[in-house]
Order: C-alpha cells, then structure tokens, then sequence
C-alpha cells in the first residue's frame, strides 16, 4: 500500500498495522525496481537478511512483467524509471 498527502493519523495506523502483518511472517517477498545498478545494489546491502528474498529489476516493464507472474509483500520503486513514471 501507499498513502498520498493529506495523510491521516488514521491512515497512518491502518499502514503501519498492515506492516506488522507483514513482518510477522517467516519469509518476506521484496521486488526493487531501479534502474541504477549500483542505486539496486546498495538497497539490497541495506535490506537484506535471512528472512528476505529479494527480486530485482531494471525497468518499470519488467516489474510489471513480474508482478503479473509472482505476489511481492513489498515493493521499493524508483519514482523516476526511464521507461515509465513510478
């Protein structure tokens, strides 16, 4: 999920709460679409652990792509993709 501005303390709650759902289980699925090798490098370095498996993928077409085929718990998105706006 994502919340736009204006950003309500519920809303907030509602995220933060789906988030918890999410870490609570054993393997997390997580898709990085950035364009920048070395950008998708550091994140997957920053990211990481055991309990992370992470896909990642140069444009927003091959996101889209994926996305058809498999289900990702969450998704880190360069806003700025040059095949497509974020």
């Amino acid at each position: 999920g994502y919340l736009t501005k204006p950003v309500t303390i519920d809303k907030v709650k509602s995220a933060l709460s789906r988030i918890e759902g999410l870490l609570s289980r054993q393997v997390k699925r997580l898709l990085i679409v950035e364009d920048d090798k070395l950008q998708q490098d550091a994140i997957r370095h920053l990211v990481e652990g055991e309990d992370l498996e992470i896909t990642s993928v140069l444009s927003g077409k091959e996101a889209l792509r994926l996305i058809e085929k498999e289900a990702f718990d969450c998704i880190i998105l360069d806003l700025s993709l040059p095949d497509m706006s974020g």
